[in-house]
Parts: C-alpha cells; sequence; structure tokens
C-alpha cells in the first residue's frame, strides 16, 4: 500500500473553495481544463445540508506503462464516489476503476486550513493499494504518479482560475 499526502497553498477562502468544489460543473471544468481529462458523468448528486454526495464515472488521460496499460486495457477509467462536507471544510472519496474494480483500492481525504487573507492550504491524503500478483507495486506506483500530477495541476487550476478565487 502507499499513502500519498501533499499539501497546495490556494489564495482562496474556504467558504468560495468548498462552494467551488460541491459544483458539479466546475469539478467537470476543473477535471477537462486542469488535467485533460474527458468530461465526467455525474449521477446521483444529493445534498443533505451542508453534505454533497455523488458517484460520477472519470476518464483520466494517462501514459502508462506497458504492463499496467495492457492491464487496464488502456483506460484508467473509474467510478468516484464522493462526500464533500462543506461544514467541516472536507471532501472524502473513493475511486473503482472499470478494469480492475476491487483489486485496486483508492480512498481520499481532502481538507482544508484557513491560513487568513482569503488563502487557505489544501491537505490531501490518499491511499492506494493493489492486489494483482506479479505488477502490483507498479500498478501503485503508477497511480501514485498520477495522483501527485493530477493535484500539483489542480492546484496550478485553482491558483490561475480566470474568475478568481478570493471572491
Amino acid at each position: 500500500m502507499v499513502v500519498i499526502r501533499v499539501s497546495h497553498d490556494i489564495p482562496c477562502s474556504e467558504e468560495r473553495f468548498w462552494s467551488l468544489y460541491a459544483d458539479p460543473d466546475f469539478q467537470s471544468r476543473m477535471l477537462e481544463e486542469g488535467l485533460g481529462y474527458r468530461r465526467p458523468e455525474f449521477h446521483a448528486v444529493e445534498d443533505d445540508g451542508p453534505v454533497r454526495t455523488w458517484s460520477a464515472v472519470v476518464t483520466p488521460s494517462l501514459d502508462l506503462p506497458p504492463a499496467v496499460a495492457k492491464l487496464l486495457g488502456g483506460s484508467m477509467a473509474y467510478t468516484e464516489t464522493a462526500r464533500i462536507d462543506r461544514g467541516a471544510a472536507t471532501m472524502t472519496l473513493r475511486h473503482v476503476t472499470r478494469a480492475l474494480g476491487e483489486k485496486l483500492s483508492l480512498t481520499g481525504e481532502i481538507r482544508t486550513t484557513a491560513q487568513g487573507d482569503g488563502a487557505l492550504t489544501r491537505h490531501c491524503v490518499f491511499e492506494v493499494e493493489a492486489k494483482v500478483f506479479g505488477i502490483g507495486r507498479l500498478v501503485e506506483r503508477t497511480v501514485e504518479d498520477s495522483i501527485r500530477q493530477s493535484l500539483d495541476a489542480t492546484a496550478d487550476f485553482l491558483r490561475n482560475h480566470p474568475d478568481g478565487l478570493k471572491a
């Protein structure tokens, strides 16, 4: 199992950040424009007070090692189940790949801490475990690299958001 810990400073208030992060349209834009993914398909978006949950089918664009590409059929498409608690400033998520199902476990938590002057630090912790004989570690490292690149790219997207995030 691989544990990934990444933090980024973002020029945005927590209220605005979680308002944007809980918006499927903003998530779609961030994934498409910030990461070059195909437009995600959101399903079962539900609200319960400050908590929003959803399920989304996401298809990243990745360069995969040949052994991993063969195993995945060339696609790392996954279903994301997310729970955002705007009141607690946290997001928990779980990804299940179409190709590997439960053989690849990816869970994560994103939380924020206010830094004053309308800025925050986004803290991300993800756990990846691949139960694939012979190449499990390669799959875990590939997913780890992808997650790190994605988190850096989404931080850049947020920092350079065309509408500004300080509002």
